[in-house]
């Protein structure tokens, strides 16, 4: 059975010499034990509707990678 997960909470990065500590929102959705095309889709799907309900939609960047 498939497990699915979202997230969203606080990172912090450390800084650059001469900056202070950053923080920033980091969301994330996750879909295990699935794979192929319409598993990549759900996500891809959920992510944009996260978006879209947060009001975000404008600068939503959508960038795809293979692992393998």
């Amino acid at each position: 059975m498939p497990i699915r997960a979202q997230y969203s909470g606080s990172v912090f990065r450390y800084p650059e010499e001469g900056e202070d500590l950053r923080e920033f929102i980091q969301s994330g959705v996750e879909l295990i034990g699935e794979d192929g095309a319409e598993a990549d889709a759900e996500v891809v799907a959920l992510g944009t509707r996260g978006l879209m309900e947060m009001g975000l939609m404008m600068e939503l960047i959508i960038r795809f990678q293979s692992v393998g």
